[in-house]
């Protein structure tokens, strides 16, 4: 973790461009020169604004950045040139980016041993919203219970000041919210695409209990997603803490939920038999799937209006 949102950027955009510009370098066997290039190429085009967290397009910021860098592998590869020091050199990358807190030994020992894929791994979202808010749900959800709305909600988290949503304007905000998160797993006990829709957030009784949250942030308390915790206390004395969710790096995701996650996103678009179609491809594609068949079938999907 790189500590890039101090100044303002976000790390997927930043950082995932060169990763997708070394990765697809790998995929079309370029050269160590070419590669260099490709990196050289990707880090002029790394971009991504932490003001644009809890709207769409912080949501983009993956997808272009995985663009860029696929277009900078191929650029490189067809002979255009970059600087090959512009992760260390002044004004490269590391230093507009990383600022004084950029340690070059540090990502060179990530590039040349890839250690983060195996410790700390992947985690897995399991719910479409904040990566800190998968903790707060999951330390929600066992405090449902039929018919009941809590008279005060008492939230504890730590310093996360881009999370402290009282009352969440749209539903792009409201997968940013502390409040919302948390008592949305109460009220419901289940979160899913419908729980981020205009009529979720509207609800007389959702927005009653938003007017109960209280949420404090306590300084000083570790808020990396890797040990962070979020503590909930209720009205009738009920209490419920978590430092994971299923799919954190302590309590990782089993195929079977990836699978579910996949078939989840893929319906919004596609009847469900195309959509377990793509998710077979998918998981044979190294064997034997090529890309073109891939992107046929991905054709034509149907548009579909915000939710």
């Amino acid at each position: 973790h790189f500590p890039f949102e101090k100044h303002g950027f976000h790390p997927p955009g930043t950082v995932g461009a060169l990763g997708s510009a070394l990765a697809a370098s790998i995929f079309l066997s370029n050269t160590v020169e070419e590669t260099a290039m490709a990196l050289g190429i990707a880090a002029s085009r790394s971009s991504g604004l932490a003001g644009n967290i809890g709207t769409m397009t912080k949501a983009t910021h993956c997808g272009h950045a995985s663009r860029v860098g696929l277009e900078s592998a191929f650029l490189a590869k067809s002979g255009v040139t970059a600087s090959v020091s512009t992760l260390e050199s002044p004004s490269g990358w590391g230093e507009i980016f990383g600022g004084d807190h950029f340690d070059t030994d540090i990502i060179l020992e990530g590039i040349s041993t890839l250690s983060c894929f195996e410790f700390p791994g992947f985690a897995f979202k399991k719910w479409p919203a904040h990566t800190a808010m998968q903790i707060a749900i999951q330390a929600a959800i066992p405090l449902h219970k039929n018919n009941y709305i809590p008279e005060s909600i008492q939230i504890t988290s730590p310093v996360f000041k881009y999370c402290n949503r009282p009352f969440p304007k749209d539903t792009d905000d409201a997968r940013f919210s502390f409040q919302y998160n948390v008592a949305l797993g109460i009220l419901d006990g289940e979160i899913n695409f419908h729980s981020y829709s205009n009529d979720s957030l509207n609800r007389e009784s959702l927005q009653s209990i938003l007017s109960r949250t209280e949420l404090n942030m306590v300084p000083g308390v570790p808020s990396t997603f890797d040990t962070m915790e979020i503590g909930i206390k209720l009205d009738d004395g009920r209490r419920s803490s978590t430092d994971r969710w299923p799919g954190h790096w302590k309590s990782r995701a089993e195929q079977e939920d990836h699978d579910r996650k996949f078939l989840s996103c893929a319906t919004q678009l596609y009847p469900s038999t195309k959509a377990q179609e793509l998710l077979d491809q998918l998981k044979t594609m190294e064997d034997e799937v090529s890309f073109r068949s891939l992107l046929a079938g991905l054709e034509n999907a149907p548009s579909i209006s915000p939710l």
